[in-house]
């Protein structure tokens, strides 16, 4: 599976001395093939999930894919949202603002919660496999293309991973900051991993351009 993210954020994250790391950068992937809310799954340890990100907060130990995964949120010390309904509430709330596949605030608040945390990088579960980073041009090889995304000040990165390492089935995939600003929600559905390319499953995710947003604590 070959996953291209683009967005205002870089890969190593914006320093700035409001967060406790002096970073503030993506959070983890998730991939939910229960059928859950995303609350639920995590809480049964059901959840599949990507750390790319080496210097995020993730309570994962290295890059790599994870099994049995639960979430937890980690933008109380990134000077974030304490939750979706206060990061929508500060004015950033628009129709499709997490992608079509999650279109509105209601929707949204079902799958995510309205006043729990936002759950955004991975809490535990176990490493089932690593993950291969891709240049720009890797990604525009394997047919991610995010050219009408490209410029000044967009970055566009990826990684891949073999499809055997999680579920099968209907799946919705997502991913937040790590302050929880700007989210995004992509569903697909994943088979076994074949014996050729033929299978390749590929996953485009954009944050249209938007640069990281330090929220007020309530």
């Amino acid at each position: 599976m070959w996953v291209a993210l683009t967005g205002g954020t870089p890969l190593a994250g914006v320093n700035t001395r409001d967060a406790r790391s002096g970073v503030i950068g993506w959070g983890d992937l998730f991939f939910n093939f229960t059928g859950d809310d995303f609350l639920t799954a995590s809480q049964n340890n059901a959840l599949f999930g990507v750390r790319f990100a080496e210097t995020n907060d993730s309570g994962a130990s290295e890059l790599g894919v994870y099994s049995n995964v639960r979430a937890k949120s980690v933008t109380s010390i990134n000077n974030g949202y304490n939750s979706l309904q206060h990061y929508y509430n500060s004015g950033f709330y628009r129709q499709n603002t997490m992608g079509t596949d999650i279109a509105t605030r209601q929707e949204a608040y079902d799958y995510f919660g309205q006043r729990t945390s936002i759950d955004n990088v991975i809490a535990s579960g176990n490493l089932v496999g690593g993950i291969n980073m891709h240049s720009q041009q890797e990604l525009l090889n394997a047919g991610l293309d995010f050219g009408n995304f490209n410029r000044a000040g967009t970055h566009t990165f990826g990684f891949s991973f073999s499809k055997s390492l999680i579920g099968s089935g209907d799946y919705l995939a997502s991913l937040f900051l790590e302050c929880g600003n700007d989210g995004v929600a992509l569903a697909g559905v994943s088979v076994p991993e074949p014996g050729t390319l033929a299978g390749l499953a590929l996953l485009g995710v954009t944050f249209m351009g938007s640069k990281v947003r330090k929220g007020q604590k309530a």
